[in-house]
């Protein structure tokens, strides 16, 4: 009786052994493909946040107060005025 569960054990072992050892390279590949996944989705939220940065910066570009200010940042002076000594 001993001998046959002592055979028992060694065949659900050598089963367990098995499962686990064929079950290897599939985890291998999911773990590959996560990364890369992971990789992905880090590129599309830097993308998606320079789209944001891009499209925040063409409405303060598109508005009347960014072109002045953009102008201005170029040297342009409006007729009449004069630059502040000590001013670019």
């Amino acid at each position: 009786m001993a001998r046959k569960a002592a055979l028992n054990i060694l065949f659900v072992l050598t089963a367990v052994g098995a499962g686990l050892y064929a079950s290897r390279a599939p985890w291998q590949a999911y773990r590959e493909q996560q990364a890369a996944a992971d990789e992905q989705t880090q590129e599309m939220r830097e993308s998606e946040k320079r789209r944001a940065d891009l499209m925040r910066e063409e409405a303060r570009v598109r508005s009347t107060v960014g072109r002045e200010e953009l102008a201005r940042a170029n040297g342009y002076i409006r007729p009449g005025e004069e630059r502040v000594a000590g001013t670019p």
